[in-house]
């Protein structure tokens, strides 16, 4: 029965569709259910607005899930970029510091050599 109104519901016209669609969202289906006393079309109608609430349920919830996992992956791209900076700035740190005791040995050994030219020379 449910998949002969289904069927029968594919076929109905765009305008019935958006009859309907504009009775669920005015909260005017109560008065479709009230004065029909055609129960096949009462029952349609039912069909119609439980599939429409659950379209536009999913439709909702899809939206919504789409932003958490836009925000998930936007947190994670953040959280990857921090972990890559300090990374980089522990690299760059290790390497001022290699750059500092570089020149700081070059600069006795400079020194020393000198010292030793002075020493030999003189």
């Amino acid at each position: 029965m449910r998949t002969e109104i289904i069927k029968q519901d594919k076929k109905n016209t765009d305008l019935e569709t958006l009859d309907l669609r504009s009775a669920i969202e005015n909260n005017d289906i109560v008065g479709i259910w009230e004065n029909s006393e055609d129960y096949e079309k009462l029952a349609q109608t039912t069909v119609k607005t439980m599939q429409y609430i659950n379209d536009e349920q999913i439709k909702e919830f899809t939206k919504q899930l789409t932003q958490t996992n836009e925000k998930i992956l936007n947190m994670t791209f953040e959280g990857v970029a921090k972990h890559h900076e300090k990374k980089l700035e522990k690299a760059l740190g290790a390497h001022k510091r290699q750059l500092i005791a570089y020149t700081i040995l070059s600069f006795f050994i400079g020194i020393f050599a000198g010292f030793l030219i002075l020493k030999y020379l003189a």
